[in-house]
């Protein structure tokens, strides 16, 4: 118990009688319905309510004291029924705000002033103030320090974990929260406060040592009138602030000046964009898993991923970080605190799983710039798996309707598909409440719009409208676990409704579904290949069956034999060897008489294969298909990105080069539903081929890595119509899918336009994901994409490129950039792409795999920039062996020429001995070479081989026709014999 006038001592007040400051109060409480014997009982006004209207029913409750305002000319005169005989008055000549404030420092009285020894962390501000403090407050905890946590989700008091009501409790409450803390032990708390609580003055009576400003954005404008007024309320904060206290405004906030106007302690300025202050972070990547971000500030610098998502936790990270150094953690405890650092609940919190292939989060975002900067956080995520945003959001009834069409039209700007929904409607009607949301927004953002007032109709339309990839943020709600409804009488309704609730209740139903769907077709039988292919099945349809094949010395027990027909072979006459061999089915479009096992007649086998890779394709709900198609580096390319991608999920590529009608569902048929990807190449040699290709594959991303000039002899147009027809491969992109596409080919802008599907990366200045800084190294090529530092393990300017793409798709498929570089190192190129062989004394870059103007001019110029062996009498020489390009048509000479020209114009004096192979009548005698063969015999082999000495460095480039790289055993047979003479 303590004494009234103890607790009244120094304040502006009266007491009535004079002589009650003797009275014992047990207790404090600004609600009548709790008070007690023995209580003192404040009469605070509140928004909507005239606490003197309550003393009567405290005194009934035995409260032996009231703090009330005192009635001036402007207020009624005192009824008899304000004031209890026998309770004790203590009156202020202030207002309802004087009264509240006087309340709150009788209160921490009460409670033996607890904020003196509890280190409060006051956080204002619109949006971020529950993670703040939840951040701050887990920083603590991690670092082995005892911290309370009060907050809108929930109040931690250092012994036992309950459920907020409001986001910053009465005064009375608060102090008492407070010495619970001091009690169990906690040296610091968190603690939310709104500008309702500041300007009801609920916070007065506790000393806050570190005032915290997240932002100030148009709300709760029903209740301020102004932002001028909302912000004022906000400031208070700071003038509460003692002069030994601390200040943390975020400058990238244009309101952060006003908070500090009459603010007499320490300032630190906290930015994300670069603004002039005093501790600033630096966002690096974000993906589904984390977002990793650099922090500099008093502590010095720390680089961390943290698993939570966007940008704008990365400045809530930043504020935590000032409180929690200024708080005593060292940098240490600050790195290990980062790393597992988690947003508060209905914050962006994840309720789908892994194997949904998409993601659903759920927020608490329900004013225009909380929705913008949701939307914004998940967008990089979305982009990075190809996805789309979708977003489920309303609006609360009786509350600020102005921000409704703003909110309206921030949805529309950050997602792709909006649902518009019921919030907390209270007594409004939800369509008058959707109408005003809706009257924010273009015809262009309506046509992309849902609408729904039932909001658990509208979690379920949005998990069902979401495809792989997606990323669906229902807002508004959050950690709420409620929903006020009109109850049809004037008044309203509250009913049990949790969003995440809602949300995983969805996603099984998906789930379900989608097995359900599954379990009515088997593909793996007889039957499922005969309804893949349309054919017509004779024999038992429930045969299971292990795999495909089309070649009989492949076989594989329990495989389906497809029998194609190609212009040399006929696989039908193999149909009786291949059963013998284990095939438990066959495909076939003639007749291949009676193979004892089931047989499904097709008419075309080929369209056959295609069809079933098709089929099957579509049952790999939960791989990722990525395609990639290009004049050249399509199976570097494809190697890269399955070498990034298997850091941290599993998956598949395309075995050797399997990228023509056969290879490409043969690669396909060969994925597990399990798999997290597929890497397909997909490759042309003239028009009309790609589009079959892209309707098997479906990619979910699809990468167009070069346009050069190769198979130029097909298409009249040149390398436009090449453009084109690979520009087919998104043909039949998924729902949702994204085209990664070199920004080096102009011939490639002008058919993909402003398509807003392309991801363009490259060297040229426009690039959406811009390549710099290429530098040879050892052991390959190290570039930077988007300001940060690769390094690939392979020679030349166009792996680089090569590595560039693959970088931007394992973004989109959320790797983060440790994990890609971690990939990049384990990049083994595919044989006779530059590959550098070393026989005896004499260096080979075998790049004999095939060979257009392009890569021939590339590979040149890489050639020529290497370095050289040092033989034993002085520099080696360079040694090119070039190879005939096939496949130019009526462009061969003039293209053979142009590489002529080169040799001439850019690499004079720099190639010692050019020796040329191929006919002449395709262009390959004008090359000026020293030495020419119209074929590789054997004759041309010992040739070529005699001329090369120790010390040279060779290079092998041409087309696959020509086989250049039957030069090798040659090479190494002298090699052999010299080593062995020596």
């Amino acid at each position: 118990m303590t004494r009234l006038d103890d607790l009244i001592a120094g304040l502006p007040v009266t007491l009535d009688p004079p002589d009650a400051g003797s009275i014992r109060i047990c207790d404090i409480t600004e609600d009548s319905r709790t008070a007690m014997p023995g209580s003192l009982f404040i009469a605070r006004s509140g928004g909507t309510h005239d606490g003197t209207r309550f003393i009567a029913d405290a005194a009934t409750g035995g409260a032996v004291a009231v703090l009330r305002k005192r009635h001036t000319s402007a207020t009624p005169a005192l009824a008899h029924h304000d004031v209890h005989s026998e309770m004790a008055t203590v009156w202020s000549a202030g207002d309802d705000r004087e009264v509240a404030r006087i309340g709150a420092i009788i209160a921490e009285r009460f409670y033996g002033s607890p904020s003196s020894s509890v280190r409060v962390v006051g956080v204002t501000g619109t949006n971020g103030k529950s993670t703040i403090t939840h951040m701050v407050h887990r920083l603590l905890k991690h670092a082995g320090v005892g911290a309370g946590l009060i907050g809108t989700v929930e109040i931690d008091d250092g012994r036992e974990v309950s459920k907020a009501t409001m986001t910053t409790p009465p005064a009375t409450e608060m102090s008492y929260l407070l010495s619970n803390m001091r009690e169990h032990g906690c040296a610091a708390a968190a603690i939310e406060i709104s500008s309702h609580a500041l300007d009801q003055g609920r916070a007065d009576g506790i000393r806050v040592e570190i005032g915290v400003f997240t932002n100030l954005t148009g709300d709760h404008l029903d209740y301020h009138k102004s932002t001028e007024e909302y912000a004022r309320c906000k400031a208070h904060l700071f003038e509460m602030l003692p002069e030994d206290g601390l200040a943390v405004v975020n400058a990238d906030d244009p309101w952060h000046a006003r908070m500090i106007e009459n603010c007499a302690a320490q300032i630190i300025r906290t930015s994300i964009i670069g603004a002039d202050a005093d501790a600033s972070a630096r966002l690096l990547t974000v993906s589904a898993q984390g977002t990793r971000a650099e922090y500099a500030g008093p502590w010095g610098s720390i680089e961390a991923t943290s698993p939570f998502i966007g940008e704008h936790n990365v400045s809530n990270a930043l504020q935590a970080l000032v409180c929690a150094h200024r708080l005593g953690l060292t940098r240490d405890q600050l790195e290990r605190g980062l790393a597992r650092l988690t947003t508060p609940a209905g914050r962006l919190e994840c309720v789908s799983e892994p194997g949904d292939g998409m993601l659903v989060l759920v927020d608490y975002a329900h004013s225009d710039d909380s929705i913008a900067h949701a939307l914004a956080s998940v967008r990089p995520v979305a982009e990075q798996t190809g996805g789309r945003v979708i977003c489920v959001f309303g609006c609360g009834g009786d509350r600020d309707k102005t921000k409704r069409p703003r909110m309206g039209r921030a949805a529309a700007a950050g997602a792709d598909v909006v649902f518009i929904t019921s919030d907390n409607p209270r007594t409004e009607r939800p369509g008058a409440i959707i109408d005003e949301i809706r009257a924010g927004m273009t015809p262009e953002m309506l046509s992309r719009c849902r609408v729904d007032a039932d909001r658990r109709r509208a979690i379920v339309a949005a998990v069902n409208e979401a495809r792989g990839g997606d990323v669906v943020v229902i807002a508004g709600k959050g950690h709420e676990d409620y929903q006020i409804l009109p109850n049809g009488s004037g008044g309203t309704e509250r009913i049990h409704f949790d969003d995440r609730e809602e949300a995983r209740r969805a996603l099984e139903a998906r789930r379900s579904a989608i097995v359900e769907m599954k379990h009515t077709y088997d593909f793996w039988t007889a039957g499922g290949i005969a309804r893949a292919t349309g054919g017509e099945l004779t024999g038992e349809p429930g045969v299971r069956l292990t795999g495909v094949c089309t070649d009989t010395r492949a076989i594989t027990s329990g495989c389906v034999f497809v029998a194609l027909v190609g212009e040399r072979f006929d696989a039908h006459d193999f149909v009786r060897d291949a059963v013998q061999k284990g095939a438990a089915c066959v495909v076939v479009h003639n007749d291949a008489g009676d193979p004892a096992v089931p047989v499904i007649r097709v008419r075309d086998t080929g369209a056959a294969l295609m069809d079933m890779g098709a089929a099957w394709r579509r049952e790999l709900t939960r791989s990722r298909v990525i395609a990639v198609t290009g004049s050249n580096g399509k199976t570097t390319t494809c190697r890269m990105i399955d070498a990034v991608l298997g850091v941290s999920l599993t998956g598949r590529a395309s075995i050797k080069s399997f990228n023509n009608a056969i290879g490409v569902p043969l690669t396909v048929l060969g994925a597990k539903e399990t798999d997290d990807y597929l890497v397909a190449e997909a490759g042309m040699n003239a028009p009309g081929e790609m589009e079959p290709l892209s309707r098997v594959l479906t990619p979910d991303i699809a990468v167009i890595a070069s346009i050069g000039r190769a198979h130029i002899g097909a298409f009249p147009d040149g390398v436009l119509g090449i453009a084109r027809e690979k520009a087919q491969l998104a043909a039949h992109l998924a729902p949702g899918g994204v085209i990664v596409a070199t920004a080096d080919s102009p011939e490639l802008r002008e058919v993909l336009g402003n398509d807003p599907r392309v991801v363009w990366v490259g060297e040229a200045d426009d690039s959406d994901v811009r390549v710099v800084g290429i530098e040879p190294t050892e052991p390959g090529t190290t570039f930077r994409a988007d300001d940060q530092a690769f390094t690939v393990p392979a020679p030349g300017r166009h792996n680089a490129l090569n590595a560039a793409l693959a970088v931007v798709v394992a973004r989109r498929m959320g790797l983060v950039d440790d994990a890609i570089r971690q990939g990049l190192a384990r990049f083994i190129p595919p044989p006779m792409r530059l590959q550098r062989l070393h026989l005896g004394g004499v260096t080979v870059i075998n790049d004999a795999y095939n060979a257009n103007p392009d890569s021939m001019i590339a590979a040149l110029r890489h050639f020529a920039e290497s370095p050289v062996t040092t033989a034993e009498h002085g520099r080696g020489r360079r040694v090119a062996v070039l190879g005939q390009m096939l496949e130019m048509g009526d462009h061969s000479d003039a293209l053979h020429a142009e590489v002529a020209r080169f040799l001439r114009d850019e690499l004079r004096g720099r190639i010692d001995l050019l020796v040329t192979v191929g006919t002449g009548d395709g262009g390959a005698r004008v090359t000026g070479a020293a030495h020419h063969f119209d074929s590789l015999d054997d004759a041309a082999i010992a040739a070529i081989a005699s001329m090369v000495k120790a010390g040279d460095t060779l290079l092998l480039k041409g087309s696959r026709g020509v086989g250049l790289e039957r030069l090798i055993p040659a090479l190494e047979a002298k090699a052999r014999c010299c080593t062995t003479s020596g």
